[in-house]
């Protein structure tokens, strides 16, 4: 989609608006007939299940296992085990220490302010018109 001029970009804007609005509204309302479909249908006919309808409407039911490491509970592992060599060290500056020195004087504000990064993020709202 290409906008060509200022009144394109305020219609556009507009119907935008009107539609993020309008999607929101009906996000909240079909969250709990969602959930109260998926609780029907594991209750009623188990995980896996399907409903067809004469009309044509099908529901259906199915289950998926997402699984993702707990690096607390593997490290743990790894000591207890002796894998040493499976376990990084990250370097990463002491906050409390780095405000020590730099209150005290000993790093100067202008050789810490070369170690910040500025990232500038572009962010869009539009809001109620007329």
């Amino acid at each position: 989609m290409n906008i060509k001029n200022v009144e394109e970009l305020h219609q556009i804007a507009k119907d935008y608006e009107k539609s993020n609005k309008e999607m929101n509204r009906i996000k909240k309302v079909i969250a709990p007939v969602k959930g109260a479909i998926k609780k029907f249908m594991l209750d009623t006919f188990g995980e896996k299940s399907s409903q067809e309808f004469e009309d044509g409407l099908s529901i259906k039911l199915g289950q998926q296992n997402r699984s993702s490491v707990n690096t607390v509970k593997l490290l743990a592992l790894l000591k207890s085990k002796g894998f040493k060599s499976a376990i990084k060290i990250v370097e990463r500056p002491d906050e409390a220490e780095v405000e020590r020195l730099i209150y005290d004087g000993e790093l100067s504000m202008e050789d810490y302010s070369k170690c910040i990064d500025e990232k500038v993020i572009t962010t869009l709202r539009i809001k109620g018109g007329k």
